[in-house]
């Protein structure tokens, strides 16, 4: 019986240990999706010469535009994982001639009670994390 009751108490640290590693992951997953599809929308505003609307819907941040060529509309969504919330997320349009207007969004994560502001530059519409 010990024996069964250490085995289990294993288990259920190895099983909430297992739980944190996988949201520490999608953390982390989230912030390099997002910045894979920013960069990404950057070349497309530049080629493609069609502005890039990026805005926050449904627990996702969504990069959308219109392809010129055959006036079709795409949109990637990159989901936002359970354990970071967005306090603010103002609508910003990646522009042809790569403005973009300046602003701070802001996320909060519940895994390491951090405040992540993700500050937008002027020009090719550069940004960077800033955490609290």
């Amino acid at each position: 019986m010990l024996v069964l009751g250490l085995v289990a108490l294993m288990m259920s640290f190895g099983t909430i240990y297992g739980h944190h590693v996988t949201q520490v992951n999608a953390e982390r997953q989230f912030w390099q999706e997002l910045e894979q599809n920013w960069h990404a929308s950057q070349v497309r505003a530049r080629e493609g010469s069609s502005a890039i609307n990026i805005r926050y819907v449904n627990g996702a941040i969504r990069f959308q535009w219109c392809d010129i060529s055959n006036q079709r509309l795409y949109r990637e969504d990159v989901t936002i994982p359970a354990t970071i919330s967005v306090g603010n997320f103002k609508k910003l349009q990646m522009m042809p001639n790569g403005y973009v207007q300046a602003g701070t969004q802001r996320f909060t994560s519940s895994l390491t009670h951090k405040t992540y502001l993700m500050k937008v530059q002027l020009g090719w519409g550069g940004y960077r994390i800033v955490t609290q």
